[in-house]
């Protein structure tokens, strides 16, 4: 966060995904600037998750418990081993989804 454009801040460019900006600078330079890295995880996942478990109940009248979800589970790992990684917060990027694969 900036008081002028952050273009006049700081070097951007185009992601790789349509209608993204980043910051050229990895972390420890921003920090060198004077500015705060700050960032915003996971708030995709989690609503698609709210929205998930409403649906479930409004349809199936089922009452998911995702505290209750396994954390071990041999398929989960089987897809992420693939590289399919759609929805799995913090490895969903394609770069992510590439190193994933086995």
């Amino acid at each position: 966060m900036t008081a002028q454009p952050l273009a006049e801040v700081a070097p951007l460019e185009h992601a790789t995904k349509p209608g993204v900006v980043v910051v050229q600078w990895n972390k420890d330079s921003v920090e060198d600037a004077g500015l705060i890295k700050i960032d915003l995880l996971s708030l995709r996942t989690l609503g698609m998750l709210t929205e998930i478990t409403e649906l479930v109940a409004e349809r199936h009248g089922v009452m998911l418990d995702l505290d209750a979800t396994p954390l071990d589970d041999p398929a989960v790992y089987r897809l992420l081993a693939e590289g399919d990684a759609i929805g799995c917060f913090q490895v969903e990027s394609r770069a992510q989804a590439q190193m994933l694969r086995a």
